[in-house]
């Protein structure tokens, strides 16, 4: 078995009589007024999903104490959030995530929820499926080795959808996170990089109640 350590202002219109030149300047703070309104409030997430339409790949990390034990030192993940929505993990066996051995993607949906401060939103993901895939012999042999999720049969470059595995099976012997699953987070969106909530005292993104407060500035995803 192994396991994944696992974001209108309402305008009033006046009627002023007023002069031309000062009619001249009133139209035309209400046209930068209207820029601001475009790029706050409401439609302010629709810029947000498009800011976060990307591949964002997490820094090469440390995996799991357990993933340690058979050999498999270090993982990075893939969000895509696309029209659909798919986080990709790959697990290596160096701990300088050079060569992949096994690949795990989970696919479902994402929106872009209410605003928490400057450039931090809330993120919500669903994730329906999971599949895992042995890349290479390596990874082959090790599924098999320990019988990940219950099977012996694995074969490099073949995908097993395991959703069905890890949502039945006693925690202890879950392959992967339990899915169909929630998760509720928070982004920031600068630029070229995104950063992701905090899981710290009992905020572990399982309910709304447990959304991070935090942004974890140590992890910084890239496009």
């Amino acid at each position: 078995m192994f396991f994944k350590t696992s974001l209108r202002r309402s305008s009033h219109k006046f009627l002023l009589q007023v002069s031309l030149p000062l009619l001249v300047a009133i139209c035309g703070c209400s046209k930068a007024n209207d820029a601001a309104t475009t790029l706050g409030g409401q439609t302010d997430k629709d810029v947000k999903t498009l800011e976060l339409k990307s591949t964002w790949k997490t820094p090469c990390e440390k995996a799991s104490t357990l993933l340690e034990v058979f050999g498999i030192p270090s993982q990075s993940i893939v969000f895509d959030f696309g029209s659909s929505h798919s986080s990709t993990t790959k697990l290596f066996r160096e701990d300088n995530c050079q060569t992949p051995v096994i690949s795990i993607v989970e696919n479902g949906n994402f929106s872009v929820g209410d605003k928490v401060t400057d450039n931090v939103y809330n993120l919500n993901e669903h994730y329906n499926s999971v599949a895992v895939t042995p890349v290479n012999d390596d990874g082959m042999n090790a599924l098999n080795t320990i019988q990940a999720c219950g099977f012996t049969d694995w074969k490099t470059g073949q995908a097993k959808d395991v959703t069905a595995q890890s949502s039945t099976t006693p925690v202890i012997s879950r392959c992967w996170i339990k899915t169909p699953r929630d998760v509720f987070d928070i982004v920031m969106i600068t630029g070229e990089q995104i950063k992701l909530g905090l899981v710290k005292d009992g905020k572990d993104k399982t309910t709304p109640e447990k959304r991070p407060t935090e942004i974890d500035q140590s992890a910084v995803l890239t496009k």
